[in-house]
């Protein structure tokens, strides 16, 4: 069983650039209905990290934590990611 990567960050934006653009560039049937199904998991996998960065920040908001601070190890891990992303 092929074991699915969670992306994150620049990288899943990446990804579902990618995979819109090879739907756009295929003509064939099937190819584009497995594309699109690909497309939308990766749509599901955004939404999640949405929703699990908006209940981060009204938690820490509600326990009168700074967010700034509370977000800087995740804006380093994302940079670091970022970065990856453009060396392709």
């Amino acid at each position: 069983m092929v074991k699915k990567k969670l992306l994150r960050g620049a990288i899943l934006y990446e990804a579902i650039d990618a995979l819109l653009s090879e739907m756009i560039s295929l003509g064939f049937e099937e190819r584009i209905k497995h594309l699109q199904a690909e497309n939308a998991e990766l749509v599901k996998q955004r939404d999640k990290l949405f929703e699990a960065l908006f209940v981060i920040s009204n938690i820490c908001l509600a326990k009168g934590l700074d967010l700034e601070e509370v977000l800087i190890p995740l804006r380093k891990e994302l940079d670091k990611h970022s970065l990856k992303a453009t060396n392709y």
